[in-house]
């Protein structure tokens, strides 16, 4: 059988240079494809075999360059179109698994993609052993315990991986509201809970080891009346009464609590607005003079330093920050606790019956500077020290007293303690009853305008009519960390209330009061005379004794 015609140079221009001189058969001319052929014929097999020798080694040479680039040239060769491919597969030959190898590192690709898109992980690997850090506590300004870490106190432990989950569902366990204690809250007052901005400190001491305020004189009282008699005109004021020094105070860095700082302002300012009318001194403290009594139990080092630094006070009246004056004029009646040392409010069946932790207020009282009160202070200090001890003095606490929450010693219910278990104090405190020492803000700030409008009512009765102190107990205006039964709008809200309510009985004496309670804008309530100083009496600050706010 004939083969098939395939063409011939002439029938395609662009192989022309194929042609020669040589004379061909008719079969080779016709297979224009045969180019060896050919080119034996034009050039000579000598010079073709020197050619395909060259061919052989640049494959040679191709192949050696691809087993050692690898993967890298693989790839490249990988991104070349079909026809290119297809060429340097005739060239180079049989491949690696290319499919494989390109597989293995997309794969590796993408873990290295998920990994960096994933957060770090939340617990040591389980190759990896946690370490335990020994913490030996040291106090920072704020009162936060921190680690001091030393590199001989890592230890290993053993490979594990925390149990999470049922750590978590121990605590959701143990997050069960106290109703009890919620309720109790809400019929009466509270002592503060623990500032977390308060500066304190852990103490080593243990329960058994007494902590002391310092070294007390024996004979406190024959030693001031030594000094009073050595320097007669500082026993009295000018108006000729005892000499009284208020002790209040914040902390020494600014409150967590927005607006915080706010409040304390007008809270110092209201207590040196009502200290001005009624000649008392004040003391306004921002020093921590120990860290160990920390919170509440603060107010201890400071009255005892200012006793045996201050001999020509008799009396020393603390306020807690969180308290207002609500009347002005109000006249404190010591004159009658001639045989008290220490007089508070409280009633007396609620400690000495029912045993009642909040039987007493100790936010607003008045302690006499005698030999008595240090010895107290003696006696009281010792159940407060942070940490240990104030923790071991909770429980007995929580035990002992009547509805007591389970938290750590406060000195409100040490305070209780004390006067129940020895008795011979009770002769020396004065439960006071009679007028508002320390009201329970909620039973008056909503009743103001009421106060002021109903006939009969007026500053300086001090009672439920016109109460001389609200106590904004379980608020925390500077920390913020009220009782969950108040949320800090309503204490912040009622705060500025009573404080407008005490401040109109300033303004007015100058003509003015504000808008309304909830308004720090002021109004003219009488307009000027020409005899300005005819109702005005010696004590110039004094507010008239008369209904206003119509």
């Amino acid at each position: 059988m004939e083969p098939e015609e395939r063409g011939t140079v002439e029938d395609h221009p662009s192989l022309q240079w194929c042609e020669i001189d040589a004379p061909m058969d008719k079969e080779s001319k016709m297979n224009i494809w045969n180019w060896p052929t050919m080119m034996k014929a034009r050039l000579g097999s000598r010079t073709v075999n020197i050619l395909q020798i060259l061919l052989l080694c640049t494959v040679g040479s191709v192949v050696l360059l691809r087993d050692s680039i690898g993967v890298g040239i693989e790839l490249t060769l990988n991104t070349a179109s079909p026809v290119e491919a297809n060429v340097m597969d005739n060239l180079i030959g049989p491949k690696r698994n290319i499919a494989s190898v390109e597989e293995k590192s997309v794969r590796e690709l993408e873990s290295v993609v998920v990994e960096e898109q994933q957060p770090p992980p939340r617990h040591p690997e389980k190759s990896r052993a946690p370490v335990v850090i020994e913490e030996s506590p040291t106090v920072a300004a704020n009162g936060e315990e921190k680690a001091s870490i030393e590199s001989n106190n890592v230890k290993p432990q053993e490979h594990q991986n925390p149990p999470v989950k049922d750590e978590r569902a121990k605590r959701k366990k143990q997050k069960k509201p106290r109703k009890e204690e919620e309720v109790l809250i809400q019929e009466i007052q509270q002592p503060p809970v623990d500032d977390s901005n308060e500066q304190g400190g852990s103490s080593n001491l243990t329960a058994s080891e007494p902590f002391s305020l310092g070294k007390n004189p024996k004979n406190w009282d024959q030693l001031r009346l030594g000094w009073l008699e050595k320097y007669p005109f500082m026993r009295t004021t000018p108006n000729g009464k005892p000499r009284m020094l208020m002790i209040t105070g914040t902390q020494p860095w600014a409150c967590k609590n927005p607006g915080g700082d706010h409040l304390m302002l007008k809270s110092i300012k209201n207590k040196i607005d009502y200290c001005r009318q009624h000649d008392i001194e004040l003391f306004y403290n921002l020093a921590h003079l120990d860290r160990e009594m920390s919170s509440y139990w603060a107010k201890l080092p400071i009255i005892r330093k200012l006793m045996l630094t201050h001999p020509e006070i008799e009396w020393f009246f603390w306020m807690d920050a969180d308290a207002m004056f609500t009347d002005m004029l109000f006249e404190i009646p010591m004159e009658t606790y001639g045989d008290y040392n220490l007089v508070m409010w409280g009633y007396d069946k609620g400690i000495y019956t029912e045993r009642a932790w909040i039987a007493v207020n100790n936010g607003v009282f008045f302690f006499r500077n005698c030999q008595w009160s240090l010895d107290l202070l003696e006696m009281w200090a010792p159940m407060g020290p942070e940490g240990t001890v104030r923790n071991e003095w909770g429980k007995l606490f929580t035990e002992f007293l009547t509805k007591r929450p389970v938290m750590p010693a406060d000195d409100q219910s040490a305070l209780v303690y004390l006067l129940l278990t020895k008795p011979e104090l009770r002769a020396k405190v004065k439960l006071e009853w009679a007028y508002e020492l320390s009201g329970y803000w909620l039973d008056f700030v909503y009743k103001f305008e009421e106060l002021m409008v109903t006939p009969g009512n007026h500053p300086g009765q001090g009672d439920k009519r016109w109460p001389f102190v609200v106590h904004f107990t379980g608020c925390q205006p500077c920390s913020g960390n009220n009782n969950p039964v108040y949320t800090s709008d309503t204490c912040a809200q009622q705060m500025e209330r009573a404080f407008n309510f005490a401040d109109n009985q300033v303004l007015q004496a100058m003509g003015f009061q504000h808008e309304n309670l909830n308004s720090s804008y002021t109004k003219r309530i009488f307009e000027d005379t020409e005899e300005p100083l005819e109702n005005l009496g010696p004590n110039t600050w004094a507010t008239a004794a008369v209904s206003y706010g119509v």
